[in-house]
Order: structure tokens, then C-alpha cells, then sequence
């Protein structure tokens, strides 16, 4: 179950000098849309040419389901249709379903 709470999306994205996904809370199949949709906003916004890698920082994921590594290949796949280099940052339970076959 979602410790996430209904209405609210659990991905926070913050822009700076370096381009940065930050998403906190649970990352499973009930908030894989939030995510999809974050991503592809992200890459609406932040179409610039400086940006080059875009990190993806996990670190504050409570809780995951395999979802979560769906959810990677779709980030890696669009910043590969870009050309950026895709930076990920793991919490332990991100970690464990990246390893996960």
C-alpha cells in the first residue's frame, strides 16, 4: 500500500544550475503516472542547451515496487532520445529493486 496520499504528487522537480529530479515518498505502480508526467514536464521546461545530465535523486524513496526500475528505463530512455546522461541516486529500497531480476 501507498503511503503516498491521494491528490498530492510524490515528485518534487527543482532546476537550478544543474538539472535535478528529485522524488520523495513511495515510487510504485500507483505513482508511476505522476512520475511519467514529471519527467516528460521536466524535459518541457528544461529544454536547454547547457543541460547535458540530468539526475534522478531517489535518495528520499521510502518505499518501492518493481515499478521503480520500469520507471528508470523510462527516464533513461528519454534522456537518451536527447543525448543527457542519466545521474541516478539510489535510496536503499530503490537500490534493492534496481538489483532485483
Amino acid at each position: 500500500m501507498s503511503d503516498v496520499k491521494r491528490g498530492l504528487s510524490p515528485v518534487t522537480m527543482f532546476l537550478d544550475d544543474e538539472a535535478v529530479i528529485t522524488v520523495s515518498g513511495a515510487l510504485d505502480a500507483t505513482t508511476a503516472p505522476d512520475f511519467k508526467r514529471m519527467v516528460a514536464d521536466f524535459f518541457e521546461v528544461a529544454d536547454r542547451p547547457d543541460v547535458d545530465v540530468l539526475t534522478l535523486d531517489l535518495s528520499s524513496v521510502s518505499a518501492c515496487d518493481q515499478a521503480a526500475r520500469d520507471l528508470v528505463r523510462y527516464a533513461q530512455a528519454i534522456c537518451a532520445d536527447r543525448a543527457l546522461a542519466l545521474r541516478v541516486v539510489p535510496s536503499a529500497p530503490v537500490s534493492r529493486a534496481l538489483t532485483k531480476h
